[in-house]
């Protein structure tokens, strides 16, 4: 696929709820899956193993927004830089993430991420990657610092087909920390496909929280190259945990000198998970 942008958009939580790992614009429009694609604007912050399939300098900076009367508003905010040039020793990302919630009559709460990740190659089809997590979580009144650490892997069966499985926050949370702004242990698993330069098909399953298995959250999608730089993409997701689908859908325009991704997604169930979602990126070199 056409990866030599960066693409980064800007997609929140639940309402009340802290932020999980960002997703950019290009995932959020295929039913928030794509873990096992090679997407520079996804690598930095689902999955630093796909770093060594990459080559370059990138830089991007994404906004977004959603708004419900009952509920308030959200506001995201994204940056990130990959290193993966000829005489990089190590490909590595750094990526900062915020998300804030400002209520109805409710104090502002703002969700930080400060990520940094590191991969390698164990040869051609298999790669590794760690990445460290610095998360805050700023309330009314209360301060919370989490460190933690996400470990993934990515095996390329051919050149258009890939699986990988990410463990994300290895470390327990502590006590200290409120069950609702802890970090949740998880296990990832995806698989992505691509028929002849023209479609993209993505598919990601997600445990609960432990690893465990009871309620999993399920995406997928299909992206289509309708010419030469646009591209089309559609997807759903099933949330067991809250009961809830999202409709994802889509546009991207991945042009020479610049990339432009836009995505919007739906739930009827849960008003909370409707988002727009726009970003700009350019190569550096």
């Amino acid at each position: 696929m056409k990866t030599q942008l960066i693409s980064l958009a800007l997609i929140g939580v639940a309402f009340g709820a802290p932020a999980g790992a960002y997703i950019g614009s290009v995932s959020s429009a295929t039913g928030r899956s794509g873990v096992a694609a090679v997407e520079v604007g996804e690598a930095p912050f689902s999955n630093a193993a796909t770093l060594p399939f990459l080559r370059g300098y990138f830089f991007s900076a994404g906004w977004g927004s959603a708004q419900q009367t009952e509920l308030g508003t959200t506001q995201d905010l994204a940056v990130s830089l990959i290193d993966n040039m000829k005489e990089t020793v190590v490909p590595t990302s750094l990526s900062y993430s915020q998300q804030t919630y400002s209520g109805n009559s409710l104090p502002v709460d703002q969700h930080q991420e400060l990520r940094l990740g590191v991969a390698d190659l164990v040869n051609k089809r298999y790669s590794f990657g760690l990445a460290g997590v610095y998360q805050t979580d700023r309330l009314a009144k209360e301060t919370f610092h989490q460190l933690n650490m996400q470990l993934s892997g990515l095996m390329a069966i051919s050149k258009n087909w890939g699986f990988a499985a990410i463990a994300n926050n290895m470390i327990p949370a502590g006590n200290k920390v409120p069950q609702a702004y802890r970090q949740q242990q998880g296990l990832t698993l995806g698989t992505s496909y691509e028929y002849k330069d023209v479609v993209r098909f993505k598919f990601d399953v997600s445990s609960d929280s432990g690893y465990s298995w009871g309620h999993p959250l399920l995406g997928g999608g299909v992206e289509n190259y309708l010419d030469k730089w646009v591209i089309f993409r559609i997807g759903a997701q099933r949330d067991n945990q809250v009961a809830a689908n999202i409709y994802t859908a889509g546009i991207g325009f991945a042009g020479p000198k610049f990339s432009l991704n836009y995505a919007y997604q739906n739930s009827s169930e849960d008003q909370s998970l409707t988002r727009h979602s726009v970003d700009l990126a350019v190569p550096l070199w």
